[in-house]
């Protein structure tokens, strides 16, 4: 994984020794007492119960595994980070794997998911940015610093009686939840995105393992205008089936996995967010950006969701540290700019419009003063996405790879018209080969 976690691993097995109260490094305990920050016995009982919550969250990811590693037990997990609090050392991934109590892939998996819940110890995550500073490991610690205070605002999030009914909503994305996505990505979700799954997490799944097959032209525009100078808004439309949502999952994953801060708002009219909601999540959001980054706010159905999309519209902080990015059809979007009540007004403003078409259009796509990237669908892109939704048939041994790749060159060469979409493509592409 390339976010702050695996940095984490690397360094915890670079400083993995016993940690006397000799040399420039404090031992654990003797830091606690000297702080005076916690009894040892409180300390004691914190860690162990932030590790049984990183057991359990490890555990959940596990069903979603296409191949058993080998789970290791949780009274040698809990063990072996009893021994480490008691010898001041650290855990790390040649130790756990040394130590017999796991395997290196589930260690590279598990190691995280500790990590995480302890850094939500007070006194642990004091002492290790000590460890850090002493260890000449500064920027390290700037981003171990950057995730507390993501922790923290996320406890706040998740204790404000008037935003529950938004956890269902929103979706945070860090390193670690890219990692669990990824490790539980396996066939049956690769299977179901191809078959037009737009579950978020089927998604998530199989995009944070890098098995979805984006419009790269138009994903690599993405990434240019969130790195640009001065990066307005984006506004990702097309017609439907077009990949226009996996397309801000792409953007959302490589964001994240980058260390940065992601916040996913799926919008619906069953549950609206009242202006006084969306105040609160915009505090909420602000105070988890670190000094000198962004957030990225991705918005899914914006136009189902008119009444809360205006809620946050009214109260949107006009603040450079949330980067908007947004999903909507061509035609929805048209609606939403309704010169009576336009909902873009006052923070859409100069956005970058990505247009995803199939048939180039009689005239150039217009939405108020925006600028357009219009990006077509390849044959290229289209024939590999039919390759990926019937793979399965192959593997079942239903049919040989000579007859699947015969059939998809037929159904392109009679229907790989840009105005036939993609669903109707992979569906024409299943039935033929189930016959």
């Amino acid at each position: 994984m390339a976010g702050i976690w695996s940095t984490v691993g690397s360094v915890l097995d670079g400083l993995n020794t016993p940690v006397g109260f000799a040399g420039s490094v404090v031992g654990l305990y003797d830091y606690i007492k000297n702080k005076n920050s916690c009894q040892s016995q409180t300390f004691r009982h914190e860690m162990l119960q932030a590790s049984k919550i990183a057991y359990q969250r490890y555990c959940k990811q596990v069903p979603y595994r296409e191949t058993d590693l080998g789970i290791p037990l949780e009274k040698d997990v809990l063990g072996y980070l009893e021994t480490c609090l008691q010898g001041d050392q650290l855990p790390g991934i040649e130790d756990i794997v040394e130590k017999g109590v796991a395997s290196r892939e589930e260690a590279e998996v598990l190691l995280p998911y500790l990590m995480e819940q302890w850094m939500t110890v007070p006194a642990f995550s004091s002492w290790l940015h000590d460890l850090l500073s002493q260890n000449n490991q500064k920027k390290l610690s700037e981003q171990l610093q950057g995730m507390e205070q993501m922790v923290q605002a996320i406890e706040r999030f998740e204790s404000e009686a008037d935003l529950r009914e938004l956890r269902e909503l929103v979706t945070l994305l860090n390193p670690a939840f890219i990692n669990d996505a990824a490790h539980a990505c396996n066939a049956q979700e690769i299977k179901a995105y191809f078959r037009v799954n737009n579950n978020f997490h089927t998604m998530l799944r199989v995009i944070s393992a890098g098995q979805d097959v984006p419009n790269q032209e138009a994903a690599n525009q993405i990434q240019e205008l969130l790195n640009a100078p001065t990066p307005a808004p984006i506004i990702i439309t097309g017609n439907g089936g077009q990949g226009k949502t996996s397309l801000m999952m792409h953007a959302a994953v490589q964001w994240a996995s980058e260390g940065l801060r992601v916040a996913w708002l799926a919008l619906s009219s069953k549950e609206v967010i009242s202006e006084q909601k969306a105040h609160l999540l915009f505090d909420l959001l602000l105070q988890m950006v670190p000094a000198g980054q962004r957030m990225l706010l991705c918005i899914d159905n914006p136009y189902e969701g008119r009444s809360s999309f205006s809620s946050l519209a009214s109260r949107w902080p006009r603040s450079s540290k949330i980067q908007l990015i947004l999903v909507e059809r061509a035609n929805r979007l048209s609606l939403l700019t309704d010169p009576d009540h336009d909902l873009l007004d006052g923070w859409f403003d100069d956005a970058n419009v990505i247009a995803l078409y199939s048939v180039q259009p009689h005239k150039a796509y217009a939405l108020k003063n925006y600028t357009v990237h219009s990006f077509a669908d390849s044959p290229e892109r289209r024939a590999e996405i039919l390759k990926r939704a019937t793979d399965y048939l192959v593997q079942e041994g239903a049919i040989c790879g000579p007859d699947q790749a015969g059939v998809i060159h037929r159904m392109l060469q009679f229907y790989g018209k840009p105005y036939v979409s993609l669903v109707e493509l992979i569906y024409r592409t299943l039935f033929a080969l189930k016959k």
